[in-house]
């Protein structure tokens, strides 16, 4: 059987192709090893999706270029590690700056035993 890349598939015709049980795809579909859209109750499963299961050199190479390209926009960009060490150390500064709520607590409580 031919796999067309623009093809849907049903989950039946997806075990057929792949010969595993149905249990088996759904198991697939449900921890996502699988990527398919539910239409009503049932799924349906594009044919590229069953020829990256089937070929995963082809998703190999997706995956370097993808790489590549995303490294690609990201050479510009700042490293964001300073960036969330200086929010941390902001929020770390509110917290020790501020009351604690304790505090806040007692200081209602008395004035309450004062009124």
């Amino acid at each position: 059987m031919e796999i067309i890349e623009n093809e849907v598939y049903t989950q039946r015709e997806t075990q057929a192709i792949l010969k595993v049980s149905s249990s088996t795809v759904m198991r697939m579909i449900k921890k996502g090893l699988i990527r398919a859209a539910k239409v009503g109750r049932q799924y349906r499963i594009m044919g590229k999706e069953l020829l990256r299961i089937l070929s995963p050199e082809l998703e190999d190479q997706v995956g370097k270029a993808y790489n590549r390209a995303r490294k690609w926009v990201h050479e510009g960009m700042e490293d964001p590690a300073p960036i969330e060490e200086k929010k941390l150390a902001v929020m770390e500064e509110k917290m020790d700056s501020g009351p604690s709520r304790s505090a806040a607590k007692n200081r209602n409580s008395s004035k309450d035993k004062q009124l």
